[in-house]
């Protein structure tokens, strides 16, 4: 699918760049834009490894996935999701943005308490994050982990950019603070509205070993509740265990050991 995506990104930025400059210089436009489209697609492509080294997936030689929730904690939903996780005797990596551990830190505790992880989501979401200089990424980053140590006592390992984007500019920063930058290699889809059972439904039919799938218990606008999450997590849980996948937190999956630095 997203081998796919990276070809059609590509071939539609050359073929507008070629038209609005081609016409003049074909035979250096077609070079360049087909180099800007293939920056462009390993920027913005969730699972591009190009132009930023992002793990996506382990290679499946362990019969486990990790759940991530992004853009909580949220006081609403992250306590169930928690219950939710707790009751299946699953392990999950919360990846949170800094600004909400600030304003509730005892959500964090819990987090951390129960046995799972903390990533880095940044500390107020920017979605342009993106086209940042690389020390304002950094400033950014640096805010985040202390919001993580403040609340936790931990620091943490992994860090997700906004909405999946990368650029060497957040990957030197994140590389600078030692952390390793994770994407999915499976979405619930959970932000485009569907119900709990589609959701459920969707993640059952594509999971396989070593799946890193993306989930939500917050928003970064804070004008929507996951609930459709919180109602299908049950049914995903179950799921997983009856093809006897683990569900275990991004330290475990993709290096086989547990615990924070």
């Amino acid at each position: 699918m997203f081998g796919c995506a990276a070809a059609i990104v590509t071939a539609v930025s050359t073929a507008l760049i070629a038209a609005i400059v081609g016409w003049s210089v074909p035979w250096v436009a077609l070079p360049f834009a087909g180099l800007v489209a293939f920056s462009a697609a390993g920027a913005l492509l969730p699972r591009a490894n190009w132009l930023v080294p992002t793990a996506t997936r382990a290679n499946g030689a362990i019969a486990a996935v990790a759940l991530t929730f992004d853009d909580g904690p949220d006081p609403q939903i992250t306590p169930r999701v928690l219950e939710a996780l707790a009751a299946a005797g699953a392990k999950a990596t919360f990846f949170c943005i800094g600004e909400k551990l600030d304003r509730f830190p005892e959500i964090a505790q819990a987090i951390s308490a129960a046995g799972h992880e903390i990533g880095n989501h940044s500390y107020r979401h920017p979605r342009l994050m993106v086209f940042w200089r690389r020390q304002t990424v950094l400033e950014d980053l640096r805010r985040c982990n202390r919001s993580i140590a403040s609340a936790t006592g931990t620091s943490p390992r992994w860090f997700r950019p906004p909405v999946g984007f990368r650029s060497p500019n957040i990957g030197r920063a994140a590389a600078a603070l030692r952390l390793q930058l994770v994407n999915w290699s499976l979405r619930t889809l959970d932000t485009f509205g569907a119900d709990a059972e589609h959701l459920a439904q969707r993640v059952l039919a594509k999971v396989r070993a070593g799946d890193i799938v993306l989930a939500h218990d917050g928003s970064d606008t804070n004008h929507r509740q996951r609930s459709n999450t919180v109602a299908a997590l049950p049914q995903i849980l179950a799921g997983l265990q009856r093809r006897g996948l683990r569900c275990v937190t991004l330290t475990e999956l993709l290096e086989g050991r547990t615990g924070d630095r």
